[in-house]
């Protein structure tokens, strides 16, 4: 009987171990994510490193990973997956935000 116990609490321990090591592998990756995005949001809204002004210009049918590239490669930016990632994130609030419009305008065309 005692060995028939004894086996059970070996076996719900090693299942909360498991339980125990998926939780914090899960906070620890958490805490790393965050700090990754506080760092991202840090840098991409930290003055540039230039101090004079400087033109730029951006060719027809460049995508923002050629654009970052030039900008890091001419010392306009300090880190061209934080510009990326600012852009990315940028353009789909703006994407996002007319798209909104276009579907209030289109859905009140019919009341007005």
């Amino acid at each position: 009987m005692a060995e028939r116990k004894q086996k059970r609490t070996r076996q719900r321990r090693g299942f909360l171990d498991f339980v125990n090591a998926l939780l914090t592998l899960i906070v620890i990756a958490l805490l790393v994510c965050g700090g990754l995005f506080l760092y991202g949001v840090h840098s991409f809204y930290a003055p540039g490193p230039i101090k004079a002004d400087t033109d730029f210009v951006v060719e027809k049918g460049a995508n923002l990973s050629t654009v970052a590239e030039k900008l890091a490669a001419q010392g306009l930016i300090d880190n061209p997956y934080v510009f990326e990632f600012g852009g990315l994130a940028r353009a789909f609030e703006y994407r996002f935000a007319a798209e909104l419009l276009q579907l209030l305008h289109a859905g009140t065309a019919g009341y007005l």
